[in-house]
């Protein structure tokens, strides 16, 4: 993860493409330098193209065997925001036969992180692990890690520790890796698939917490042991077809709010909520009192990842109204932050 750490790092769509988006297929390495922040090369330990996918090669032992390739480039990865829905994917490929023995840690994995300052990161991960024998062949059992906490670290820390884990056949080395972000439900999946029988052999959905940072990058990344070495053979670990898309979540519905102030009842339920891009619409059901409205709904989430929504009645249902600050993490409205209005009632703060 430390070469990672250095860098200064589906349902149609309804907007047009970011300029994040996009794939690789890594069938021109003259097109691949234009797409990506490269990690720095050196003998103990590289990531480069090679007939048509990226390779992992180390031929000089090292403490520190990780090499890592950013998207966006070639000088700077892109700039992703947290707030959001998007997700990334490329296929992790592993000879049968090793180039030695013994090894136990061959890793590929996908990364999110963001670098405030040359003195500390975030970063979230999901990877993969498989093992060579003492033949030099594949183990049949792999197994994966992940870790979702976005938390500000100290550079000097390396990678954060993985918080779950999982095992599964590793069948012929052919697997799909997928981290996928949903801004609207504000978690985070990874996500392991056989790519010969289609097979999903492992999934972890969790709380998000990208909503720490505003923006982020993304990666991909290849480790080996500590000290052992992978000579640049024709059978490496390798990465192909990457992709990084933004997706439409499904709609939810928030948490009501049911209460009285001084002396009135009232209720706000937001149903149906959907995110387009950076935008969130629905429909809110307001009730003061013995009055009562349905309004469309819109707004964003704000730099703290609270839904920030407004509506205004017109016409039959003038005089409603609401501004509304949500915390999906907890499923509660923000304190004091909240307001509803009706035809000649006061405003209702809560």
């Amino acid at each position: 993860m430390a070469t990672l750490l250095a860098l200064a790092l589906p349902s149609p769509k309804i907007w047009a493409l970011e300029k994040w988006e996009g794939s690789d297929d890594f069938s021109s390495a003259s097109v691949s330098n234009t797409k990506w922040t490269q990690g720095k090369s050196s003998a103990k330990r590289d990531a480069s193209w090679f007939e048509q996918k990226v390779v992992y090669t180390t031929t000089v032992p090292d403490s520190d065997n990780s090499a890592a390739w950013a998207w966006g480039g070639p000088k700077k990865m892109f700039s992703v925001s947290t707030f959001r829905s998007w997700e990334i994917s490329c296929e992790a490929l592993y000879p049968e036969a090793g180039p030695s023995a013994n090894l136990s840690d061959a890793v590929i994995g996908l990364s999110v992180g963001w670098f405030p300052n040359q003195k500390a990161y975030r970063a979230v991960y999901g990877r993969i692990h498989v093992s060579y024998d003492a033949f030099g062949n594949l183990v049949g059992t792999a197994r994966c890690e992940s870790d979702f906490n976005f938390e500000l670290r100290a550079s000097s820390m390396g990678g954060g520790p993985a918080e779950e884990d999982g095992s599964f056949p590793t069948g012929y080395g052919r697997f799909g890796l997928k981290l996928r972000h949903n801004a609207l439900t504000q978690t985070d999946r990874f996500e392991v698939m056989n790519l010969d029988s289609n097979e999903v052999l492992y999934s972890r959905t969790d709380t998000s917490t990208l909503s720490l940072s505003p923006m982020c990058g993304v990666a991909f990344f290849m480790e080996l042991d500590d000290n052992r070495i992978w000579p640049g053979l024709s059978n490496n670990m390798a990465v192909d077809n990457w992709k990084m898309e933004a997706f439409t979540p499904d709609p939810i519905n928030l948490n009501s709010k049911t209460s009285i102030s001084k002396g009135v009842n009232y209720s706000v339920a937001v149903t149906n909520l959907g995110m387009a891009g950076a935008k969130l619409s629905g429909t809110v059901a307001l009730t003061v009192g013995s009055a009562s409205a349905t309004l469309p709904i819109t707004g964003s989430i704000d730099k703290n990842g609270y839904f920030a929504l407004a509506a205004k009645g017109t016409g039959a249902t003038k005089g409603y109204g609401c501004v509304l600050l949500y915390d999906v993490a907890t499923g509660t409205y923000r304190p004091n932050k909240n307001t509803v209005t009706a035809p000649k009632q006061k405003a209702i703060k809560f």
